[in-house]
């Protein structure tokens, strides 16, 4: 991906992702801290963008290839 299509894909994941809140209330009654956003949509998102750029959702992303910093 180019850093145009990166740019892209970050701004539709955003708007998917955080668009509903999971909860309404960030606590429970016993003080405990509930989640705000739902993990099952932020994975269907980030299978959406990696299946958009053609690899598969079962492909492995580390070959094995040890590569130098690019930086």
């Amino acid at each position: 991906m180019d850093i145009e299509e990166c740019i892209t894909a970050y701004n539709s994941l955003m708007k998917t992702v955080f668009s509903d809140k999971f909860n309404k209330l960030p606590v429970s009654l016993m003080g405990d801290i509930k989640p705000q956003f739902d993990s099952a949509t932020l994975e269907r998102a980030i299978n959406e963008v990696i299946t958009s750029c053609g690899v598969q959702e079962t492909a492995l992303l580390d070959d094995g290839v040890v590569r130098s910093c690019r930086v």
